[in-house]
């Protein structure tokens, strides 16, 4: 069991409402306020809308399992319960998960066992990654800190400029329920009709019910819809696959190990979703009397199967323990592809040598413990796209399908994709090298791996011309090439009867390159280029702000002092398109963790580090904090640091409606170091003395608090530097964890 608190990490630190007064004041003198607005200021008063909708949040989770059994058959029975309240006012999640697994040997040639797992969720009023813009914590750091909360007549204020939406009506109002039910089981039997052959069959399946029910009230603000609005999202998902293999095993003598193994494989995904939606309805009944609105529709439901079949081999050959070869053979057919190019063939050979084994690094080199160099080659294949993504789709409606028939307007049906006929897998020849090695009885362990992975056949949405009446089309084009080193470490630093400390240590480090494209192409759409990695910024170069005696210069680009300044690559006078420039890359370049864990006697310790570095993040919130806008609220940093002729800097522009590049976009402006250290968990425990749970039957109980999220050390200063959105995001949270466990 264990109890814990969650508070928000990383508030930003926002003006107040007398801070905005000024800055708006000063770039539109005749803003009009509401008296909503000059009534708070009057009073002296701010709303800090970030602390209006968050609160600290609570998590509790309790596990229990039993096991056991006889030689011939074991069980293992599971049940997890976990619960959590948000950070975000009203919102929640819980979930419970029953685990039961069986293995069984009812005689010397037969065995067989079953898994078999239930998971019930529930996810309550997280509206972030649905609505992009308006979402909680986007319309908290928004808001203008002059709004109250609620207007005099306790109504919640709706003055909100930019169709903004109140966000504690949000916290209040919304009613978003994500329900998720997953049903996971799973049989084999092994048979061994003759010595060291093993027959062996795997079947299982997974079927999913997922539902979400969402019900917007109108009092919410602007941008929703007066009257409410309820949609009802339901998919079903069923999968089922087997696998069944023969493996022979045999020795040739002492020193001449085989093994050969030949299976099959099939899968198939069944997917159904269903859509409907209403407005103007009834805000007691909500989601569950859609028949009730005055408005239905878009609604809308479609099925789309999916099937893998496999063929596949392997043979192992291991030579005095210390010469290992392994060959691997496998056919792949996936129902993605067109007809006549699902198929995909992709071997592997893995070679190993045990040098430790060797007599001559015993005699003479008795400190390593272990030493394995390894090499292995082979072809990889990715289907990872959706379904039926070769042919063309045609879709209902649309103002395109509208045409006249007698006197009436029909709607009709458009093609919405262009097929690809050719389409097939992405495949990737890769070649990895290691070494495993021990040292000292293995008190120093670890593994340096290099590998490098050509990529060709990418899938990609490649742009088309305007003229094919298609956007794009998912297309085989290109090679890339992927190369890198992992690096790993175990340790032992201390061991004594008392006391003991470890460490562990891993480090990726990965570089990508474009080494192709399609028509000999050098880019596409200015986002993918040949000798570049993916994920390259190119952008227009801010180089600060335009100073007073620079007034002149700034002119001949429609500038003035205090505005942006944009390098100007071309020196033509004109900022546009070529004069962008490359401005680093969003993949970390290298990331890793570091482990130490300390104990003595039956106090233990646990720290546990995560990092990354080498990248940048596009700190898309920058570009509303750290410009003038007369919408939505800006940071303090701003009001610090804004530039005025009085204060010249080159932090900031000046607060000015209008003003070109002003809020960074499709510049570097706000580009951020994603470089970072997390201590993502330190935990202390207890376990009490052995002589003093006997008596009660127990094998340990210890007791033990944590906290996650420590603190991070990075120059990124948006919600969280491992976020994929930095705008609308759930906000991480600092957690504080005490908990028992107890076992018998």
């Amino acid at each position: 069991a264990s109890f814990g608190t969650q508070r928000m990490l990383n508030k930003q630190d926002l003006m107040n409402a007398q801070q905005y007064y000024e800055l708006v004041s000063i770039a539109q003198p005749n803003y009009k306020w509401t008296s909503e607005e000059l009534r708070l200021l009057s009073r002296g008063e701010s709303t800090d809308w970030q602390d209006a909708v968050t609160q600290n949040g609570q998590y509790q989770n309790y596990n229990f399992s039993i096991s056991g059994g006889k030689n011939d058959i074991q069980h293992f029975l599971g049940v997890d319960w976990y619960d959590q309240k948000g950070t975000i006012k009203n919102s929640s999640f819980n979930k419970l998960t029953v685990r039961y697994n069986m293995d069984a040997k009812l005689n010397k040639w037969l065995r067989y066992g079953v898994r078999f797992n239930v998971i019930e969720s529930k996810l309550m009023n997280i509206n972030e990654e649905a609505d992009s813009g308006y979402g909680t914590m986007f319309s908290a750091i928004s808001s203008q800190p002059t709004a109250p909360i609620y207007t005099e007549d306790g109504e919640y204020f709706d003055g909100f400029l930019n169709t903004r939406a109140n966000p504690v009506a949000i916290v209040d109002l919304l009613d978003k329920a994500t329900l998720k039910s997953r049903f996971v089981g799973s049989a084999y039997i092994e048979i061994e009709p003759i010595k060291n052959l093993k027959l062996r069959s795997d079947n299982g399946g997974e079927l999913v019910f997922y539902k979400v029910n969402t019900y917007e009230d109108g009092r919410m603000g602007q941008h929703y819809t007066a009257g409410g609005h309820a949609n009802v999202m339901s998919n079903k998902k069923r999968y089922w696959q087997t696998e069944n293999t023969a493996t022979y095993s045999f020795d040739i003598n002492k020193e001449h190990q085989l093994s050969a193994m030949a299976g099959f494989s099939a899968s198939r995904t069944d997917y159904e979703e269903v859509t409907a939606d209403s407005k103007k309805l009834s805000s007691i009944l909500k989601y569950y009397n859609l028949q009730g609105a005055e408005e239905h529709g878009p609604n809308s439901s479609y099925a789309v199967p999916s099937s893998l079949v496999s063929f596949y081999g392997r043979f192992n050959y291991n030579f005095s323990n210390r010469y290992l070869a392994t060959l691997t053979m496998r056919g792949d057919g996936s129902s993605r592809f067109a007809p006549g190019h699902r198929w995909g063939f992709f071997p592997s050979l893995a070679l190993a040598w045990r040098a430790s084994e060797e007599s001559f690094i015993k005699e003479n080199a008795p400190v390593i413990s272990n030493l394995k160099l390894r090499i292995s080659a082979g072809k990889l294949g990715n289907q990872n796209i959706g379904d039926f993504a070769y042919a063309p789709t045609i879709a209902l409606g649309g103002a395109s399908a509208n045409y006249i028939l007698g006197n009436n307007l029909v709607t009709g049906s458009v093609q919405t994709s262009i097929s690809n006929p050719e389409l097939t897998w992405e495949k990737a020849n890769q070649l990895d090298l290691g070494i495993d090695f021990g040292l000292f009885n293995n008190r120093i362990a670890g593994t340096i791996e290099a590998y490098y992975k050509r990529t060709t056949d990418l899938l990609w949405e490649v742009p088309l011309p305007l003229e094919s009446g298609f956007g794009t089309s998912l297309t085989n084009i290109g090679k890339i090439d992927n190369k890198g080193i992992e690096f790993t470490l175990n340790t032992v630093n201390i061991s004594t009867k008392d006391f003991l400390w470890t460490t562990a240590f891993m480090i990726s480090y990965n570089n990508n390159k474009i080494k192709e494209l399609y028509d000999g192409k050098q880019d596409v759409n200015k986002t993918l280029f040949v000798g570049r990695p993916i994920g390259q910024f190119y952008l227009l170069k801010s180089e600060g702000i335009w100073q007073t005696n620079e007034a002149a210069e700034a002119a001949k680009y429609n500038a003035q002092p205090g505005d942006r300044k944009i390098l100007d690559a071309k020196k033509d006078y004109v900022i546009n398109g070529e004069d962008r420039d490359f401005c680093g890359v969003s993949t970390p370049k290298y990331y890793g963790s570091f482990t130490n864990t300390f104990s003595y006697k039956g106090i233990d310790l646990t720290a546990f580090f995560t990092f990354a570095g080498g990248h940048k993040i596009n700190n898309s919130l920058n570009r509303y904090l750290n410009s003038f806008n007369v919408w939505g609220n800006m940071s303090e940093n701003y009001y610090k640091y804004y530039w005025r002729q009085d204060r010249p800097n080159n932090k900031y522009p000046a607060p000015r409606v209008g003003s070109a590049y002003a809020n960074g976009d499709g510049t570097d402006a706000n580009l951020q170091k994603g470089d970072y250290l997390r201590l993502r968990n330190l935990e202390i425990g207890y376990s009490l003395p052995k002589n003093v749970i006997r008596n009660i039957k127990a094998s340990n109980i210890r007791v033990y608090f944590s906290v996650q999220n420590l603190f991070t050390a990075t120059e990124f200063t948006g919600f969280d530097v491992e976020s994929s959105d930095n705008t609308n995001p759930y906000p991480n949270a600092r957690s504080f964890i005490g908990g028992i466990s107890l076992n018998f």
